[in-house]
């Protein structure tokens, strides 16, 4: 039977090695674990230093940036917005009067001045006066914006123009 209690020793002294390289293992591996955290930590400090370095020296033009990154379902604010303008743009190009939108926008923005300035005018020659003549020349300037409410609303829909 010394066969068998000489085959236990080596089971046994087998075991023991295994049990101190386990041991001495787990020590490297948490050495090496512990050591790539803590240059992952060192590179991540060092990344935030450098963006916060790089935010101060670009100033103003980081906010924008964060703005211009802004976005619905994907798509940014800068793209809704152009490509609102180029509808707009584009259905001011087939307009009824064959203009190129430059045009039509000038138009319509002459139009829109002058019913401002009526309403604008009549208030300030209204001011000058009291009593009831004020708010019958406050009345006569307001009416007198008419006009032009009529051209911009004909202008805008010219099929409310109704052809003798």
């Amino acid at each position: 039977m010394p066969l068998s209690d000489e085959i236990k020793a080596k089971d046994a002294l087998i075991q023991k090695q295994r049990d101190v390289i386990a041991k001495y293992l787990i020590l490297d591996i948490e050495d090496f674990l512990a050591e790539a955290r803590e240059k992952e930590e060192a590179e991540a400090a060092e990344a935030y230093e450098l963006a916060l370095a790089e935010e101060k020296a670009r100033g103003r033009w980081v906010k924008w940036k964060k703005i211009y990154r802004l976005q619905y379902d994907g798509v940014s604010v800068r793209s809704i917005i152009y490509y609102n303008f180029r509808s707009l743009w584009e259905s001011w190009g087939t307009n009824p009067y064959h203009l190129h939108a430059a045009w039509y926008a000038i138009m319509l923005t002459l139009l829109l001045l002058w019913l401002i300035g009526s309403i604008v005018c009549a208030y300030y020659e209204a001011e000058k006066e009291t009593g009831s003549v004020r708010m019958a020349k406050l009345c006569r300037g307001i009416l007198g914006s008419i006009p032009p409410i009529v051209q911009f609303i004909l202008f805008l829909f010219p099929p409310l123009f109704v052809q003798f």
